[in-house]
């Protein structure tokens, strides 16, 4: 049980409370979504219902997310809405009804990484993850622990298939994975 526990502590080295706020001022610095016609930031969080760790980060992530005094990017309100991919088949429909243009993905389990990235280039979607490792597979942006600091993951191969746009400020506090 031991094992386990610790195995989850290090897929996601920081608490989804701390994630929140910091992912909020990460996309704060990207122009892409600044320039974007819609009136408000829809972040969708990818999680499993059945798995127990991706059920209640999503619910972390909601509740942290009312938690935040300022919840804009850009000055566009953010609004957070439940994704739950058992399977993915309709992640393409769902991204589209709903407008998102952020997804956060929640640890998830027998799901491949890249059929989500492949989505979010298609669509222009950005992928935000607290795992970190998921990065490192493709997901765009994504948070890990140095020195006991937070510190910034950006994959640029992912976050230019995105279409992202990081300010220079940004990207130079950043570890660029390739």
């Amino acid at each position: 049980m031991l094992q386990s526990l610790n195995c989850i502590a290090q897929e996601m080295p920081l608490p989804v409370e701390d994630q929140v706020p910091l992912f909020i001022k990460i996309l704060n610095y990207d122009r892409s979504l600044k320039n974007r016609d819609d009136d408000k930031v829809v972040i969708g969080i990818i999680y499993q219902e059945k798995f127990r760790k991706s059920d209640i980060t999503k619910d972390e992530f909601l509740n942290s997310i009312q938690d935040i005094s300022d919840n804009t990017i850009n000055g566009k309100p953010v609004e957070c809405i439940p994704v739950e991919v058992s399977n993915l088949q309709n992640l393409d429909r769902i991204i589209d009804s709903r407008n998102i243009s952020v997804l956060y993905v929640a640890p998830l389990r027998s799901i491949e990484i890249n059929r989500i990235y492949h989505i979010s280039r298609r669509k222009k979607v950005i992928t935000i993850s607290g795992v970190s490792k998921y990065i490192r597979e493709g997901i765009s942006v994504g948070l890990e622990l140095v020195d006991e600091k937070p510190k910034i993951l950006i994959n640029r191969k992912a976050s230019k298939n995105e279409g992202i746009d990081f300010t220079s400020q940004l990207l130079r506090l950043a570890i660029l994975i390739n």
